[in-house]
């Protein structure tokens, strides 16, 4: 597989995951829970912050996947980072 394919379908598999679990966390967010950073930020904008920090896992899996061989392990490896910095900041706030 050309290496560009394979670039591309990584992107495009762990995207439509990433949107799965986004669409889900949004949805209990705003209907379920009402959490104010859901109910009182634009939506617009909360939907372009998803899409970056959605794009910032992938550019981490990618990462990991240089280093690991796995490369879903490497995506799990991108969350569990990325949940931790955010643990991190919310403590530190």
């Amino acid at each position: 597989m050309k290496e560009f394919n394979y670039v591309l379908t990584n992107v495009l598999c762990f995207f439509l995951y990433f949107s799965y679990n986004m669409l889900i966390i949004f949805g209990f967010g705003v209907y379920f829970f009402k959490f104010k950073i859901f109910v009182m930020t634009n939506s617009s904008f909360l939907i372009i912050v998803f899409i970056g920090w959605g794009f910032v896992q992938i550019s981490m899996a990618f990462f990991f996947s240089a280093i690991f061989e796995n490369s879903m392990f490497s995506l799990i490896m991108g969350y569990a980072g990325t949940f931790y910095l955010i643990a991190a900041a919310t403590i530190n706030n």
